[in-house]
């Protein structure tokens, strides 16, 4: 582990945030989504935004079929990119 003298943040992995929400660490949060490492307090879908998801997720299957992709997307869905 390196030493500082100033605070570092430390990033988590899905593994990490899976621990910590089994353990209920995020119960008072609602909803939380880990970010590039970071762990955030995010808010509910509302019907606008899930139509647009909606929407682009109909549209990039469509375009990935298209071009005989192997590849489709995935919403709402808790992924780790270690494993793409």
């Amino acid at each position: 582990m390196p030493r500082t003298t100033a605070p570092q943040p430390v990033r988590s992995r899905i593994e990490d945030n899976f621990l910590l929400d089994d353990a209920g660490a995020f119960e008072a949060y609602g909803k939380t989504g880990l970010i590039d490492g970071e762990i955030n307090n995010v808010n509910a879908q509302h019907r606008p935004h899930a139509r647009i998801k909606s929407r682009l997720q109909v549209a990039l299957s469509n375009a990935l079929r298209g071009i005989d992709s192997k590849f489709e997307p995935i919403d709402g869905s808790t992924v780790s990119t270690d494993q793409l």
